[in-house]
């Protein structure tokens, strides 16, 4: 699986295929992750710089040799979400 397909598995599993609030989660311009697509979708060899791959990759949870490379699990070692540290509270039905 290349770079692009792995981001569209992202867009669409963590952002509910909104490009906008993929990039603006990741604390890129709006437009970032469009771009991104488009330009590996025109050359899938292309090079993205590492700074954007490493914020892509913290906003959405994901390892960054899972993210530049497909390699390891795809989850973070230091990824959380509100479930895991948000005490269990009992349901008020």
């Amino acid at each position: 699986m290349a770079l692009r397909e792995r981001l569209v598995q992202l867009l669409a599993e963590k952002w509910d295929g909104n490009q906008s609030c993929m990039s603006e989660g990741c604390g890129l311009k709006r437009t970032h992750i469009g771009i991104l697509l488009r330009r590996l979708q025109t050359d899938p060899q292309a090079s993205s710089e590492s700074e954007t791959l490493g914020k892509i990759a913290k906003g959405s949870g994901v390892s960054l040799a899972w993210l530049v490379g497909g390699e390891g699990p795809i989850a973070s070692r230091h990824s959380c979400t509100i479930e895991s540290i948000s005490p269990s509270r009992p349901s008020s039905r």
